[in-house]
């Protein structure tokens, strides 16, 4: 439902640059979800908590485990790498849509270490190539407005 709502939001207040914003959000989520797979997962390979033998009897798996690593969180990139980029672009944001976009953050963050698949630093990682991926491709789109 969140993202219905911010897709009507977006298209009621930018009408045809719509596209172009959807775009680059379609942009933002790609950047951050390869990164934090290939530059850092497959870097790293730093183990999920539900993959470590240390803690594995500790760890309640409600869901799946996922992948074997879990450094940097994708989940994390994402989620925060979207509020960034609308952070950014979406002016002037309304008080309770920013309010709801940072607890949506919090809340998926929360789960990824309450259901044992990242350590907090996998999170916070996430969180910052989310914010630095956000910050890029809103310049980017900033730079082609123009165009539109």
């Amino acid at each position: 439902p969140l993202y219905l709502v911010l897709l009507y939001l977006i298209i009621k207040r930018y009408r045809q640059f719509s596209i172009a914003i959807l775009f680059a959000i379609a942009s933002t989520l790609v950047l951050t979800d390869q990164l934090s797979v290939h530059l850092f997962k497959e870097v790293f390979l730093r183990l999920r908590p539900c993959y470590n033998p240390e803690l594995q009897e500790l760890i309640r798996a409600i869901t799946g485990c996922g992948g074997q690593y879990g450094f940097v969180s994708s989940h994390a990139a994402n989620s925060v790498g979207l509020i960034t980029f609308l952070f950014f672009t979406y002016k002037p944001m309304p008080k309770w849509l920013s309010t709801i976009l940072i607890l949506y953050a919090l809340m998926v963050m929360y789960s990824r270490a309450y259901l044992g698949v990242h350590y907090p630093f996998d999170l916070l990682g996430g969180a910052l190539l989310g914010i630095l991926c956000g910050l890029i491709t809103g310049w980017l789109l900033k730079k082609i407005a123009h165009w539109f």
